[in-house]
This record gives structure tokens, sequence and C-alpha cells, in this order.
């Protein structure tokens, strides 16, 4: 299961989410979405198979969440554990960060401070955090 934080500004109100750890699967079309749990008790036919995990964490420079690739399996798995056994065999812990895939700056999972990218004046806080 995946962990959000949730940022708002002080200023005007607006919000984001980073999120750590996110299991996804590949659609038809090749994007990635989010993996679903079924329901409990549900039997899901055929399975949904989860391809990988992600996080969507804060770019610097672009004043933006952005999609960070954490593992992505060489075939998708039938049930989500077999990624996070992935992510743990290669030491993984869930919050690292990488270049952003738009402008190669240093994504980060704690945007506390930054300056709001809508108003430019209010500072982003941290004001909650759940598990989805």
């Amino acid at each position: 299961m995946p962990y959000v934080y949730v940022y708002q500004c002080d200023g005007c109100d607006w919000d984001t989410e980073v999120v750590l750890a996110q299991e996804f699967r590949v659609t038809p079309e090749g994007d990635r979405a989010p993996y679903d749990y079924p329901a409990e008790g549900l039997v899901q036919w055929p399975p949904q198979r989860v391809s990988g995990l992600r996080s969507r964490l804060w770019c610097p420079r672009c004043r933006a969440t952005r999609e960070l690739v954490l593992v992505q399996l060489d075939e998708p798995a039938e049930h989500p554990v077999q990624v996070f056994l992935a992510a743990e065999a290669r030491g993984m812990t869930g919050a690292e960060t990488g270049p952003c895939p738009e402008c190669g700056a240093e994504l980060q999972v704690d945007p506390e401070g930054m300056p709001c990218p809508r108003c430019g004046t209010g500072r982003l806080a941290g004001i909650g955090e759940y598990e989805p």
C-alpha cells in the first residue's frame, strides 16, 4: 500500500500530494495506472497483475509532483507482495529519490517550505498523511 503526504499552501490553500511506493500496473495502452486491490473475498478474473512501484515526488524546479519509477518487474506478478520483495532485495525503503523526468532536478520527498506554484508568495506546509 502506498503512503500519501498532503501539503497545502499557507497563502492560497492550493494543495498537492506526495505519494511513496504506490503499486502500479501497465495498461494495454502502455500507461502506468494504480494497482487496485480487489475487494476482500472477491475473486477477479482474469487476475489483475502488478508491474512495479512508483512514487510521486516534488520537483523544486518544476514546482510540481513528478513520477519516479522505483521498480518495474520484467514480467507482471500476480500479487503485490512480489514487487515489494523485489524492492527489498534491492535495498529500497520506498523513500528513494532520483532525477525529475521533465527537467533533471533531484526530486524531493518533503516539499515543506517550498514556494507555492500557484500564488508564488505562500509556502507549502504538511497538513496530513494517509494510507489509501
